[in-house]
């Protein structure tokens, strides 16, 4: 890559926001776009364990759901085993729908009222909720790819000049080699 590669949008950070703004932009006709990531694989970190109901909304309208409902039922399985491989009973019920969390207090959704018009009509998307954050961001560089994103990992955003025509955007790949420079029109972080 050199200053002659011309992208729309340059996007750093591979986490949910980039890789979901990476679908958004090319879905909205954004012609080429550009995600870069300085970690060679998605991070396994405990991070966010589920999404919040408005976020399962609104990957259910990007048709997210299905594959959000098989990574909630590995997870569900996998706390089964959990419980069965330390003499627990596996047919405790799973901890309580997560629907969201206010300044790091856990919201249940079974305490929610759902006639209140904010939690009302969300749909199959209620039910989905246990998705920890790897999991997302592995569905969303699927999904990203597909749209037709280039996900570059291992390249991590050193500086960048902004100027009248757009942006010079500098990466770093981080096994050492060269840095390279990008031109585009837009850089997002």
């Amino acid at each position: 890559m050199d200053l002659t590669t011309h992208y729309d949008v340059v996007v750093a950070g591979a986490g949910p926001v980039g890789l979901m703004l990476g679908c958004e932009l090319r879905l909205g006709g954004v012609g080429r776009v550009l995600v870069v990531e300085r970690l060679a694989e998605v991070d396994e970190t405990i991070k966010a364990g589920a999404v919040n109901s408005p976020t399962a909304v609104a990957l259910d309208r990007r048709g997210l759901l299905p594959a959000l409902a098989e990574v909630q039922r590995q997870a569900l399985d996998q706390f089964r085993e959990f419980l069965r491989a330390r003499g627990g009973d596996a047919s405790t019920p799973p901890p309580p729908k997560f629907a969201g969390h206010f300044a790091g207090i856990m919201l249940r959704a079974d305490m929610l009222d759902p006639a209140d018009p904010a939690f009302a009509d969300i749909g199959p998307a209620g039910d989905v909720g246990l998705v920890p954050q790897a999991a997302l961001e592995r569905l969303l560089a699927d999904r990203a790819r597909q749209a037709g994103v280039e996900l570059r990992r291992q390249v991590e955003l050193t500086g960048f000049e902004q100027d009248d025509d757009g942006v010079s955007v500098h990466v770093a790949p981080t096994d050492g080699s060269a840095p390279e420079s990008v031109r585009a029109a837009w850089l997002v972080g």
